[in-house]
């Protein structure tokens, strides 16, 4: 699973990054439904409360147990580079292929355009906003 996000970015000749994992929340539904919610910042990744992307995945993948729900809340990203967008693609893509289900919320326009472009949105939808992704699994339970 993470060789082939390692992989993705492999010949990236930027390791700089634009998008860090701020804040990572378990949530519960009424009917015990667990969501792994990941807040998506675009602040400086010397934050000392924000890791970026890729190095965060890497550490913490392991730890979650399926099933997978997964959010990436990109509210707090008015910006993104290409390259951490891609990266962000390939740990969500990863997730889905491990029959998981991974939501994406709050992208700016630009960002949503650029999934859309990218063809992910049959495999990771995109919603307008974090409440709005919690009820999409809440209607699977």
């Amino acid at each position: 699973m993470i060789m082939r996000v390692n992989l993705f970015n492999a010949d990236k000749k930027s390791n700089q990054s634009t998008l860090s994992v701020c804040n990572y929340i378990e949530h519960m539904t009424p009917g015990l439904v667990k969501i792994h919610v990941f807040k998506i910042s675009s602040q400086d990744a010397t934050d000392e409360e924000c890791a970026p992307i890729l190095p965060y995945f890497f550490r913490t993948v392991e730890s979650l147990l399926p099933p997978y729900r997964i959010i990436f809340d990109l509210t707090d990203a008015p910006q993104a580079s290409v390259t951490d967008l891609e990266d962000l693609i390939a740990i969500g893509l990863v997730f889905v292929d491990l029959e998981g289900r991974v939501v994406i919320s709050g992208a700016c326009e630009w960002i949503q355009l650029h999934m859309q472009n990218q063809g992910i949105n049959r495999f990771i939808p995109q919603v307008k906003d974090l409440h709005t992704a919690i009820s999409e699994f809440e209607q699977d339970e």
